[in-house]
């Protein structure tokens, strides 16, 4: 997922909206070698089921990398929401994976560095 948002800010000059950001991202995702429901997965956090369980950062959403007051933001991680393009601010649970704007990845607690 990072490698797509990478290359969506990359095109863009920011990231993708956070009411769009799983559709914004999918045509971005390599998924030509796989089946339908093999890349439907892609967006999907592998422990669920049903829905997706990943949500973006709206502090980061729709900005541009170099503009970002913290550096090290956390750009998209592990939520208990489950819709497709959810957002909401960075989860409080520190065991949460999350991926940071220039794209370390790790629990909340270890990539929550000061401003």
């Amino acid at each position: 997922m990072y490698t797509a948002l990478d290359l969506f800010h990359r095109s863009e000059e920011r990231f993708p909206e956070a009411e769009t950001w799983m559709d914004d991202i999918a045509n971005r995702l390599r998924t030509t070698n796989m089946s339908e429901s093999d890349a439907a997965k892609k967006l999907r956090r592998p422990n669920l089921t049903e829905g997706y369980g990943y949500a973006i950062n709206p502090e980061v959403a729709g900005r541009f990398r170099d503009d970002l007051q913290n550096p090290n933001a956390i750009l998209i991680f592990e939520s208990s929401l489950t819709g497709r393009n959810a957002s909401e601010p960075v989860n409080p649970n520190p065991d949460a994976w999350a991926v940071t704007v220039t794209g370390e990845i790790g629990p909340i607690s270890s990539l929550r560095k000061p401003h």
